[in-house]
């Protein structure tokens, strides 16, 4: 049975979070840029929460910028899609299964441009929203006249721009002057004729100051285990900085369960990473944006070295055997190869299982 507005009663599950009727009728006040898991777990489920308890009374108009995927999907469920909630709320196991509804339709950027710029002339849109990230953020040739402009300021100027033609921009103190189309006009001119670039400073201590600072965040964790001084009858003592007292040494004491509490909410759910990579180096990007870089310095591809005791691809009959790096005149031989420990085996042979006993 696909969700819809029109089996909303024939869901009999218990535990299970519906929208009263109410809610389908409210206005569209936010404006979203995306579709993804991200903006539909946070900002339209809080929405939709403040709906049911009648303090925000708005829906979500939804813009899909991308080609990829289906808006359809969307259409056929009537903008309702169900989000599960696992967790810990206040010390206590928490689990719903809520039916969002913030949802009031989504838009095709492609072919609904003209449905889309229409929203700026609705006196209830209060609010923009967007999760773009760094691939919809590049310096392209674009204009707001285009139906629809190709990047995301674009789209987001064109439509504020509508916005502005209305009357509904607010200008105040020494902005003022430009609620007159006139002076707007004059202040535009000059920015659309300049070349912006980004402002960068170089690094206070260099590049390997910069480089020592985020590789301490690479693989850091809540605690190290020289902090933890005894864990006792079930009770975790630790030392930590209180910044908000002159960054002075202190020691806390705390349950074993809340302990692993705190420490479990520094670890990042499945999926997430730790370190993303900007600009040519994001991953929607890397390949092609390496092979230009490449081209544009006349610089060749890397070549992946071999593995110990595999024969490189650039090898040549005769060439010289590996010799030992300490002396230079022993020959290397491949001896056996020692598998890469798993998650688990490393933890185990680092922590010792006191440090996991909570009893």
């Amino acid at each position: 049975m696909n969700l819809s507005i029109n089996n909303l009663a024939d869901i009999k599950t218990t535990g299970v979070i519906k929208p009263g009727k109410d809610i389908f009728s409210l206005p569209e006040k936010v404006l979203q840029f995306g579709t993804g898991v991200l903006l539909r777990g946070l900002p339209d489920y809080f929405i939709d929460k403040a709906n049911r308890q009648g303090i925000f009374n708005g829906r979500i108009v939804v813009v899909k910028s991308t080609d990829s995927g289906d808006s359809g999907v969307f259409d056929r469920q009537d903008g309702l899609y169900t989000l599960c909630v696992r967790g810990i709320d206040q010390g206590k196991k928490t689990e719903e299964n809520i039916i969002c509804s913030g949802i009031s339709r989504v838009l095709s950027a492609r072919d609904q441009w003209q449905d889309i710029l229409q929203c700026a002339h609705n006196p209830e849109m209060q609010i923009i929203v967007s999760n773009t990230t760094e691939v919809g953020i590049q310096l392209v040739a674009d204009d707001i006249r285009h139906e629809p402009p190709v990047s995301f300021p674009g789209k987001l100027l064109a439509f504020l721009r509508q916005v502005y033609d209305r009357g509904e921009l607010k200008w105040t103190r020494g902005m003022a002057p430009l609620a007159d189309p006139q002076q707007f006009a004059r202040f535009l001119a000059p920015l659309y004729q300049k070349k912006w670039a980004v402002h960068a400073k170089p690094a206070f201590g260099g590049v390997d100051q910069s480089l020592k600072y985020l590789a301490r965040y690479t693989y850091r964790v809540a605690i190290s285990n020289e902090r933890i001084e005894s864990l006792e009858d079930g009770q975790v003592t630790f030392r930590y900085k209180d910044y908000a007292h002159s960054h002075r040494w202190r020691r806390m004491t705390l349950t074993a369960h809340e302990f692993l509490r705190r420490f479990l909410c520094h670890v990042l759910p499945r999926g997430f990473v730790r370190i993303r990579s900007f600009g040519f180096l994001a991953n929607r990007v890397r390949d092609k944006q390496l092979a230009l870089c490449r081209q544009l310095l006349q610089a060749s591809a890397p070549v992946t070295p071999a593995s110990f005791g595999e024969q490189s691809s650039l090898s040549v009959p005769g060439d010289d055997p590996p010799r030992c790096p300490h002396c230079g005149q022993g020959v290397l031989e491949l001896v056996s190869r020692t598998l890469r420990p798993s998650v688990p085996e490393l933890v185990g042979s680092t922590y010792p299982p006191r440090l996991f006993d909570s009893s």
